[in-house]
């Protein structure tokens, strides 16, 4: 008997050796429970973090020493690990340290395994995302309702002068009026991308399953009269159904079909497919056209960006990246000049 219980002990004491050493090597805080949630390990990384020492905590009731984690999503997913035995995780803002962690909670018959890791930093940078959002969307906003009144009347007092002095007005003076004009609507077109762009992530639908097939075919009878002038070819391949915006995926493909017709030169090939990937589909949107020269390439998606030979507003393809990014993918050109271009985007579904 009492070499049966030597052995058990040797192997205990072997046990809990090879678990501290493992444990020492995690570089995220980690701490462990038994089954009443009395503390048995405190690694060197959260006593950093919180400034508390294992030896203050260890053998302690976890509740006793940090109660502003009790009535929260902390306690409700450690107590649901120990009663389940399944794994759980949860994000929780902890005030007392002001930083916010990701908990991952792992179960077994002895209590529970808890690894947090700090993303404070992440979690900050996502606020000023959204702050930066709102901003963006107060000043679209602005230039919405305060400047396009005043373009509108630019080109109405325009038109009026043109239509007062119209047996005064020789033909230098009216091309110069045009401009003006002209200069106008182009304004109120940025605007108007402008303000799309902004939206994208605040009024963007909820994802559901859709037939990108239906989406691709809907855009091109409301282009129908830009592929007749084109005298454009469309050939669009056997596409997903996948969980999308539906409406900011028509949006997409508008954009990048009306730019493939406005680049894609003169009786234009232009062809859409789709490739499975590991995590959703990559799509292809290409033409014949005489391509991208290459100092052009890195900046295509930039905001206001529309290259040297485009009369549009240079917003198309910054909303195409805008709604790509919030669909989880990645977007960018490849081209070679006399021999068209292809524009590439993922969209990932896992």
């Amino acid at each position: 008997m009492l070499t049966e219980w030597a052995a058990y002990e040797l192997d205990r004491i072997e046990r809990e050796q090879q678990y501290r050493r493992l444990t020492e090597r995690i570089s995220d805080a980690y701490y462990a429970v038994d089954t009443t949630f009395t503390i048995t390990y405190w690694n060197d990384v959260i006593a950093g973090r919180l400034g508390i020492s294992a030896e203050t905590v260890t053998g302690r009731n976890l509740w006793e020493c940090f109660p502003a984690i009790q009535d929260t999503i902390v306690e409700e997913s450690l107590r649901k690990a120990m009663e389940t035995q399944e794994p759980a995780d949860c994000e929780y803002y902890y005030e007392p340290a002001d930083y916010w962690t990701v908990l991952q909670i792992y179960p077994d018959e002895d209590g529970l395994a808890v690894i947090s890791k700090d993303i404070t930093e992440r979690k900050t940078y996502e606020q000023q995302l959204k702050r930066s959002n709102e901003r963006l969307q107060e000043f679209a906003y602005i230039l919405s309702h305060d400047l396009q009144e005043p373009l509108r009347m630019v080109s109405s007092y325009v038109d009026l002068l043109e239509t007062e002095l119209n047996d005064q007005l020789d033909a230098e003076t009216r091309e110069y009026m045009q401009f003006a004009v002209d200069g106008a609507e182009r304004m109120r077109g940025m605007i108007d991308g402008l303000l799309q762009y902004s939206r994208i992530e605040t009024e963007g639908q909820s994802f559901s399953e859709t037939d990108v097939n239906a989406v691709v075919e809907a855009v091109q009878r409301d282009l129908q009269l830009a592929i007749a002038d084109a005298d454009a070819e469309i050939v669009v391949d056997s596409l997903p159904t996948l969980a999308a915006d539906g409406d900011q995926l028509g949006q997409l493909f508008q954009n990048l079909l009306s730019n493939a017709l406005a680049h894609g030169g003169q009786q234009p090939t232009i062809e859409v497919t789709a490739t499975e990937t590991p995590g959703g589909y990559r799509f292809a949107v290409s033409d014949n056209g005489p391509g991208i020269p290459a100092d052009q390439r890195e900046q295509l998606f930039g905001l206001f960006n529309k290259g040297t030979d485009s009369e549009g507003t240079g917003i198309g393809l910054a909303i195409c990246e805008r709604i790509v990014s919030r669909h989880n993918g990645n977007i960018w050109v490849e081209s070679t000049e006399g021999e068209g271009a292809t524009v590439y985007f993922t969209i990932e579904t896992g």
